[in-house]
């Protein structure tokens, strides 16, 4: 397995380590933080390939990193001198047998272990180093990173150049959005007719199949067709042309077979359809003889009902293996577990340690929560119920003139013992998270089933007057009878009346509050969440 990834210089990185599980790893983060570029560059360690060709016939400027390529052509431009960006990738392996002769110091930690190293760098032979230096000496001025003079270096950490057919780790991967259809059903078909007929039952059929092709050839359309051609002059030798399908491949019958369902052609399917079929026949051709599988954002097009399917053949398929998965999909990430998630953001990576197996199991078994936007958010605000968000929403933009998810601020509306599991995670990974919650009347009893939580990040907003015990009682205590008529529409001659129609329509009333402009007094206990 791989235990470790160095990347330097590669797209977005211009150094990134991250310490890797053994069986799953599970790749979050937001737009642009590096998803698709580590299973890449787990993919190059282990290939030498991008977008399925060698990497020498791929490279390009946009593969190094953007701050990198501007440092040096700004220095190269002043008249200095400076070593060309590289870009390095390390792969760290577990010691196994099947790696055992990987061992050696050529890394750049110089340290003795298991792995391989892939470099592009200034080609250092010494003709290619002479043109490089007499272009550097020519006075033009560089634009663009000199390819033209780079060299892709691909060795084990024993300083043995590696090729693909002494490389021992193999590696799927697997992208739905650059997979044809009918290149997974013709490999899935041709092993199923394999499986399911004799030699005697193919040759039936190829023979078959040739005698349909003939009897088209007598067809009257064709004959009159020919009868046109052969008067055409269009051979040196006077030879006549006509036309014919090829009967001259012995058993051509299994690749033009097309695979239906329910009578219509697969390219013809839905989306959610097809990108299920798609990743199905490619753990069918791939991941047989693999040892490490990396699959690009499984959850595309796809509803919860067939995901959770995919997910368990995934699951199935690929046990044994390490499985790299990137994922915007907070059921993935539910369903595979919370504890194998790595978390990508501008601090670096980071993992869900001490996470209580209670509340992994779950969001296991109920995946449909978004602990996603807890894990993305800059901060989260845990309210009770969809009155809360909708007031809490208002307070926020009447304090700060803008919703709270544009300061980063993410409200999640949680109830029961779901808002427990969300702290779990918040506390688990050091986010910082407000708990916005109704005593109930009963302050001290409400407030210890928090108690746990309270502390580094995480605060409880809370009132200690049991006399107002939900935030129908709060709002009313602090906003006069004709404010609130005028936001709600209504007539009522007392607070007391409407805190009632505020009880018994929950959501109305605080949808009125989102959307009115005037100002709403807001309870005190809801101020210390409002920070930006």
């Amino acid at each position: 397995m791989i235990s470790a990834i160095s990347i330097k210089n590669y797209k977005r990185f211009e150094s990134f380590k991250l310490e890797c599980k053994e069986g799953l790893n599970l790749l979050v983060g937001n737009n642009d933080t590096g998803k698709t570029t580590i299973i890449e560059a787990i993919s190059l360690g282990l290939t030498k390939r991008l977008n399925g060709r060698p990497l020498e016939y791929e490279l390009s400027q946009h593969l190094f990193n953007a701050n990198a390529v501007a440092r040096y052509l700004d220095t190269i431009g002043k008249g200095e001198r400076i070593d060309a960006p590289r870009i390095v990738i390390e792969l760290t392996f577990a010691p196994s047998e099947l790696v055992s002769g990987m061992k050696g110091s050529n890394n750049d930690a110089r340290a003795d272990a298991h792995g391989v190293r892939l470099v592009v760098a200034l080609d250092d032979d010494a003709d290619v180093r002479a043109d490089y230096m007499r272009l550097l000496e020519s006075g033009v001025r560089l634009t663009a990173l000199p390819i033209e003079y780079y060299k892709v270096s691909w060795y084990t950490f024993a300083d043995q150049p590696l090729s693909g057919r002494n490389m021992p780790m193999k590696s799927s991967f697997i992208d739905a959005t650059t997979i044809r259809v009918q290149n997974g059903t013709n490999y899935y078909l041709g092993n199923a007719i394999q499986e399911s007929l004799s030699d005697n039952e193919r040759l039936s059929i190829s023979w078959e199949y040739r005698r349909l092709k003939q009897a088209f050839a007598e067809q009257e359309g064709i004959k009159t067709l020919n009868k046109s051609l052969e008067k055409r002059d269009v051979s040196l030798n006077k030879a006549t042309l006509t036309v014919s399908l090829d009967l001259s491949q012995r058993a051509p019958w299994e690749t033009n077979l097309t695979p239906h369902l329910n009578d219509l052609p697969v390219q013809f399917v839905g989306k959610g359809e097809q990108h299920f079929l798609k990743i199905m026949f490619a753990l069918d051709r791939e991941v047989s003889a693999c040892h490490v599988v990396l699959i690009e954002e499984p959850e595309n097009h796809l509803a919860f009902g067939y995901l959770n399917v995919l997910l368990n053949r995934i699951a199935a398929k690929c046990t044994g293996r390490q499985v790299f998965i990137t994922t915007h999909s907070a059921f993935v990430l539910n369903k595979l577990g919370l504890d194998r998630t790595i978390l990508l953001g501008t601090g670096g990576p980071s993992f869900i340690t001490g996470l209580p197996k209670p509340t992994q199991s779950y969001f296991r078994r109920l995946p449909g929560h978004d602990t996603l936007r807890l894990l993305l958010a800059k901060r989260t605000v845990l309210v009770e119920g969809p009155s809360d968000e909708l007031f809490f929403q208002k307070a926020y933009h009447q304090k700060h003139g803008c919703l709270p998810i544009e300061h980063g601020v993410d409200v999640l509306s949680v109830r029961g013992t779901s808002g427990p599991r969300f702290l779990d995670v918040a506390k688990a990974i050091g986010h910082a998270a407000d708990v916005i919650a109704d005593n109930d009347g009963e302050y001290e009893k409400t407030s210890k089933r928090y108690a746990a939580y309270i502390g580094a990040g995480i605060r409880l907003c809370m009132d200690a007057d049991n006399t107002l015990p939900t935030l129908e009682y709060q709002v009313a205590a602090v906003n006069d009878v004709r404010l609130l008529n005028k936001v709600f529409g209504r007539k009522d001659k007392s607070v007391e009346d409407a805190r009632n129609y505020m009880l018994a329509n929950k959501t109305e009333w605080a949808l009125a509050a989102f959307e009115t402009t005037d100002q709403i007094d807001i309870p005190a206990y809801m101020q210390t969440a409002l920070a930006e």
